[in-house]
């Protein structure tokens, strides 16, 4: 990766390349009024500072209205940011230690 690139830069272009369709970035705490304690990020991660985000675009329009629900799980469009956040938490471990 490049690094005259921020960061945040970095992360975002990470994402985006492994199929996400937004990245964000976000400080710990944010989620704090709106998340209950025992699943805030500082609950799962103790001293956590940032929280990186995808997110993807969710079901096809024809996965969406198939009466047998087997269709997205099987097809893994309820999961299509999760390959993205896995990538970049990769990249958080191996580039940014």
């Amino acid at each position: 990766m490049d690094t005259a690139l921020s960061v945040e830069a970095q992360l975002k272009a990470v994402g985006l390349k492994a199929g996400a369709v937004v990245v964000g970035i976000a400080s710990a705490d944010a989620f704090n009024e709106y998340v209950p304690t025992g699943h805030r990020p500082e609950d799962f991660l103790p001293g956590a500072k940032s929280v990186v985000v995808a997110g993807g675009k969710g079901p096809s329009a024809g996965a969406w209205r198939s009466p047998n629900t087997e269709v997205i799980e099987s097809t893994g469009y309820d999961f299509r940011e999760n390959v993205a956040v896995h990538v970049i938490a990769d990249f958080i471990e191996r580039e940014l230690g």
